[in-house]
């Protein structure tokens, strides 16, 4: 089964693997780990994190640093697999994010992640002698599905013109000249992982150590976050994970 989901590549060399311990990345990088397990295969995770020098300070604005929510999942996939993946993280800041937002003329500060992270990507490929490139990268289920598994819940915070029909499509393999990226699930939601979560048995295990967004509040809703989280007791982060759990039958959420 597990061939079936990761798309292995023939003549690997090492593997990158995109990590923020969410959701997608933290599935992906355990059934690479499975499947590259008895091999002599480097599996290098990373991870792009926005620097603070002050944790506290980011704590009390409702801010996990990503390499502190990285770290702290990837210890129960490297207790559930013999494959010890390496773990990479690089810092980026404000200097940085301005420098590309002027370069390629963008509006808001999110959009300078993926450029950022590409960049920085590019090189560790480069250090390591990688050539495939992996990603959780998936899909936001729509507007309207949401509303409907959603509809006892706060409907203003599910609105059309953020996040949910912004879908990109793209395809499941990449080639480029030097390496290539996969997407398996490039063709799924949220709702789809978890489902793929519990047939490989790792609901418990896994899915529920994972940490959906460094904010308290999502960069992709207003403040959606602490309104979840005062009605769960279940780590019900961001609205797209609580419509996956709600689809899968395991939300606890308060109504």
């Amino acid at each position: 089964m597990i061939e079936e989901i990761i798309f292995p590549q023939n003549d690997v060399k090492n593997i990158v693997v995109s990590y923020s311990g969410g959701v997608e990345s933290t599935l992906l990088l355990y059934l690479l780990c499975k499947y590259y397990e008895k091999t002599d295969v480097k599996i290098i995770a990373y991870t792009i994190s926005k620097f603070t020098a002050d944790e506290e300070v980011a704590a009390s604005k409702g801010w996990t640093p990503e390499s502190v929510q990285a770290a702290k999942v990837m210890q129960y996939v490297q207790n559930l697999t013999e494959k010890q993946p390496l773990h990479i993280i690089e810092y980026w800041n404000k200097s940085q994010q301005k420098e590309i937002m002027k370069k390629y003329n963008l509006k808001k500060p999110l959009e300078a992640k993926p450029i950022i992270e590409q960049e920085l990507g590019l090189k560790i490929l480069e250090t390591y002698n990688a050539n495939v490139w992996y990603s959780g990268y998936s899909i936001f289920p729509s507007v309207i599905n949401m509303k409907v598994i959603l509809h006892d819940y706060d409907k203003d915070l599910i609105q059309d013109t953020i996040g949910f029909d912004q879908i990109v499509h793209t395809d499941n393999v990449e080639q480029f000249e030097t390496y290539t990226k996969v997407r398996p699930f490039a063709a799924l939601n949220k709702s789809d992982v978890l489902h793929l979560y519990m047939k490989l048995n790792l609901f418990h295990s896994l899915y529920k150590k994972t940490i959906s967004c460094p904010y308290h509040y999502g960069p992709c809703f207003n403040q959606c976050q602490d309104t979840i989280k005062a009605r769960t007791v279940a780590k019900s982060d961001c609205l797209e994970r609580l419509y996956a759990e709600r689809l899968n039958g395991v939300s606890q959420l308060k109504v």
